[in-house]
C-alpha cells in the first residue's frame, strides 16, 4: 500500500508533554514530507496556535482546525469549504 497523506494531531503527538516540538519530531516530519506524503496538522487548537507549529515544519497544506470544525488555508488563512490540496 502507498501511503499520501499523514494526518497528525499536535498536543501530546508533535509536541512533548511541555509544548515543545522536539528536532527529532521535525526532522521526521520534514523527511517524510521530503518522501512525497501531504502532511497535514489536525487539532483541536484554534488556526492561529497552530499555524506557528505548520510554518516551522515547512507544510504547505490546509490546517485542520478547531476540532475539525474548520479548514484553513495556511498561507492565506482564510477558511476553504473543502480541501483543495491535491493528493497525487
Amino acid at each position: 500500500m502507498h501511503y499520501r497523506l499523514l494526518a497528525l494531531d499536535v498536543d501530546g503527538t508533535l509536541l512533548d508533554p511541555s509544548g515543545e516540538l522536539r528536532p527529532t519530531v521535525r526532522d521526521t516530519v520534514m523527511a517524510v514530507q521530503q518522501r512525497g506524503l501531504q502532511v497535514v496538522l489536525c487539532t483541536g487548537r484554534r488556526f492561529r496556535t497552530a499555524r506557528p507549529l505548520a510554518q516551522a515544519l515547512q507544510l504547505d497544506a490546509p490546517l485542520v482546525v478547531h476540532n475539525g470544525a474548520l479548514v484553513k488555508d495556511l498561507a492565506s488563512g482564510l477558511t476553504t469549504p473543502f480541501m483543495r490540496t491535491s493528493i497525487s
